[in-house]
């Protein structure tokens, strides 16, 4: 008798636990921080001595989002684009508006890539996306950080 007055407690508490949603994968660097959907997955995180590379991914793999984060080493915003630019062999070549750098590109499956650099604070970023860039912007848009705020590109 008493094993079944315990079995209906227990079996509610289990439902309420599988009814409630999945939580969020939270991503934590020094740079930012991201509470990944649950169409996400984080594919790497290297966190070295001189870069901070992070590679996600929608789970159906439409979208691919790098952040590269390193120090500047005192270079300017345009130099860094152009570095970055010249590594991914962009065809358009690097453009520098304000506090932004861009260039498109192609990633090794062919698909078209677009590239957002920034500086601050002797620190850069480099976030690339490629494949749906619907996707991949609307990621950026939920990245926070209250040290450097001005590295994570205002899309």
């Amino acid at each position: 008798m008493r094993v079944r007055s315990l079995l209906l407690p227990v079996c509610l508490a289990a439902s309420l636990v599988l009814a409630l949603p999945a939580q969020a994968e939270k991503l934590e660097t020094e740079y930012y921080t991201v509470d990944l959907p649950d169409t996400w997955q984080q594919l790497q995180y290297s966190n070295g001595e001189t870069l901070d590379i992070v590679v996600l991914s929608t789970k159906n793999r439409d979208c691919i989002l790098t952040t590269i984060n390193g120090r500047s080493g005192g270079a300017s915003l345009k130099t860094i684009t152009q570095c970055f630019a010249q590594q991914y062999q962009s065809r358009s070549g690097a453009q520098v508006k304000g506090k932004y750098g861009t260039f498109s590109f192609k990633d090794v499956n062919g698909d078209d890539g677009m590239a957002y650099v920034t500086v601050q604070d002797q620190v850069y970023m480099v976030v690339t996306i490629s494949g749906n860039q619907r996707k991949g912007r609307s990621l950026i848009k939920e990245f926070s950080s209250e040290t450097f705020a001005e590295l994570i590109p205002a899309l």
